[in-house]
C-alpha cells in the first residue's frame, strides 16, 4: 500500500487522485511523460491555477472520465 501523495499536482498520476493505493510503475511514467511533454514545448501538460482540482480537470478533459471498459476496477 503506497500514499497518493507522491509528486506534485502537475505530474501526479490520475490514479493517485481517484486514490488508489496499490498502483505500479506507471505514475511515474505518467510522470516521465508530462515532463517530456514540458520539454518538448515549452509547457505544461496540465497548466492550472487551482491545484489539483484543476489538474483532473484537465486529465478529465484530455482523456475523459474512466469507466469500467477503459479502466477495469475503477469502480471499486
Amino acid at each position: 500500500m503506497y500514499t497518493p501523495n507522491v509528486t506534485t499536482a502537475l505530474y501526479k498520476a490520475p490514479e493517485c487522485y481517484f486514490g488508489e493505493r496499490v498502483y505500479s510503475q506507471a505514475v511515474d511514467l505518467w510522470a516521465a511523460g508530462c515532463i517530456m511533454f514540458e520539454l518538448l514545448t515549452g509547457q505544461f501538460l496540465l497548466p492550472t491555477t487551482t491545484g489539483e482540482l484543476g489538474v483532473l480537470h484537465g486529465i478529465l478533459s484530455i482523456f475523459g472520465v474512466p469507466n469500467e471498459e477503459s479502466w477495469p476496477g475503477i469502480q471499486k
